[in-house]
């Protein structure tokens, strides 16, 4: 099993309320428009349960290192991070299957891009993120076949407007959070911004890409859009 040649990959960073999903979904709109094989979070998510269990069993099946890497990973993180509370276990949970999913989604699908809320949007949930390695970091966004770029995207977004989303979202019947998980929101907010720096700082400049957040939606998808496009250009 091979991953096509030039798929691009693109993790999304940012914090609850950034756009970080609208985005996804408007891209992959337009880019399927424009004949492009686009991959995304819920296309891991429509398979059953049945096909999940099965892939990740083929997948370490025929990847027996990797595997042995992930074990070691997902079992040395849960002693460095120790999740407290409902939104860190729960993330932890997630968190150790999103390079299973990555991987799988890119084995399937053989994309021309995947777009992804990844491991580096997780991380920084944890207070204790900063006793992760940066190898450590790395290997959670790694592939076993490598994508022909990788970008990772973090938008910028006002605290303030991003919470008031979410709040809208609450109030909207698309509960994430509990009303007392809300009103500790902002401060969880605060510790997720400090611990995006250190991924920053792991990650060269030409592989990230800034947006604003406070620009709607559909400029940020547009540039994108775009940025993709001229990236398969560049590459032909």
């Amino acid at each position: 099993m091979k991953t096509k040649d030039k798929t691009i990959c693109i993790e999304f960073v940012g914090i609850w309320g950034a756009g970080k999903t609208t985005i996804i979904n408007q891209i992959s709109k337009t880019l399927s428009e424009k004949g492009l094989m686009v991959a995304k979070d819920n296309d891991y998510s429509s398979y059953s349960q049945f096909l999940r269990y099965k892939h990740a069993f083929f997948l370490f099946l025929f990847n027996p290192m990797y595997f042995l890497n992930w074990l070691w990973f997902s079992l040395k993180v849960l002693l460095l991070l120790k999740p407290r509370g409902k939104i860190e276990i729960d993330i932890y949970k997630t968190l150790i299957k999103a390079n299973i999913k990555k991987n799988i989604l890119l084995l399937k699908k053989c994309p021309d891009v995947l777009l992804l809320e990844g491991a580096f949007h997780l991380l920084p949930v944890f207070t204790k993120m900063r006793n992760i390695s940066n190898e450590d970091l790395l290997f959670s966004i790694s592939t076993i076949s490598n994508c022909s770029k990788s970008y990772v995207v973090f938008i910028e977004t006002n605290l303030e407007i991003a919470l008031n989303r979410v709040i809208l979202d609450h109030k909207n019947k698309l509960q994430r959070f509990s009303s007392e998980e809300l009103k500790n929101l902002k401060g969880r907010y605060l510790h997720m911004i400090e611990n995006q720096k250190k991924i920053k700082n792991i990650i060269h400049n030409k592989e990230i890409i800034f947006l604003d957040g406070e620009k709607s939606i559909a400029a940020n998808s547009s540039y994108l859009h775009n940025f993709i496009l001229n990236s398969f250009k560049l590459n032909s």
